[in-house]
This record gives structure tokens, sequence and C-alpha cells, in this order.
């Protein structure tokens, strides 16, 4: 432990922690607040078409359905099966391949997205960390198939 501390001196780091402790604290220990749909709701910048466009009205109502169906996987309500409902870490590693929060954040501000097409399912670019939400017309129809495309998904690259 000593040489680890010596070592640790010679760049003035160990001085450098002693003093910043608080902020340190993360990235040594593990997180113990579990994860939460503010986080995720915080996480995303969502990028909306021009205001005033139909394209734009369809996204935030979609934004709005993304937030209650982060809290609806919160409190437990997104049932897959009898015996499984749908994690908040499900989703995080569905659109970025980690399942929890690096403790610095992403090198690049993760991205919310808008399908307008026929595609029925969210979309997931991990590398640059951007969420696609496809376009519904009801809350339900928009809960079902991000649960079904994101649990999908739980297999993919896996042999």
């Amino acid at each position: 432990m000593e040489q680890f501390v010596d070592g640790l001196g010679c760049l003035g780091l160990h001085a450098a922690m002693k003093a910043n402790s608080k902020h340190l604290r993360d990235l040594f220990l593990a997180k113990v607040d579990p994860l939460t749909a503010k986080d995720l709701i915080d996480l995303f910048s969502p990028h909306f078409a021009e205001e005033g466009s139909n394209r734009r009205h369809n996204e935030i109502r979609t934004y709005a359905w993304f937030r209650d169906f982060l809290l609806d996987v919160e409190g437990g309500e997104m049932q897959v099966d009898e015996s499984k409902n749908l994690t908040l870490q499900e989703v995080l590693s569905f659109a970025s391949g980690l399942e929890e929060l690096p403790p610095l954040g992403f090198k690049n501000q993760p991205i919310l997205d808008f399908i307008h097409t026929d595609r029925k399912f969210p979309e997931a670019n991990t590398c640059d960390v951007v969420l696609r939400l496809p376009i519904h017309r009801s809350y339900e129809e928009f809960c079902n198939h991000m649960c079904s495309g994101i649990l999908q998904a739980t297999e993919f690259g896996m042999t």
C-alpha cells in the first residue's frame, strides 16, 4: 500500500485525490444509487424537427411517451412475461451497450432521434449513443414495440 501511495505522490496525484475526494469518489467506488428514469431522461438530448411542423408535433408526443415509458419501466410496470419486467439497465444497454452510466459520462452527448418511416421498433447506435424512437399512434403501441425491440436486441452479437 505504501508503494502505491508513493507512486501516486510522484505526480502529485495523492495530494490531489485527498483534496478532491468528494469529486473522485464515484471514479473509485461503485455507484450506490440505482439507475433511475430521471437519469435516462437527463442523459439524452432530443433532436426535434423544425418548430411548427407536423414532424415536430409527432416527436414531442413521442418524447413525452418515452419519458412516461421510462417512468413505467422504473415502476416495474413494463411486464415482459409473467415473471419478468423490463429494466432501466436493459434500456440503457440497448441504447449504449452499457448496463450502468460511466462515471465520467459519455465522450459525446447521447442523442434521442425519431424515426418517421413505417419502422415500428426502436433503433440504437451504441458507438455514438444515439437512440432512435419510432413514431406510433398510441402509447400502448409505442410501449409494446419498445419492449419487444429492446428485449429482442439482447441476443444481438451473442453466440
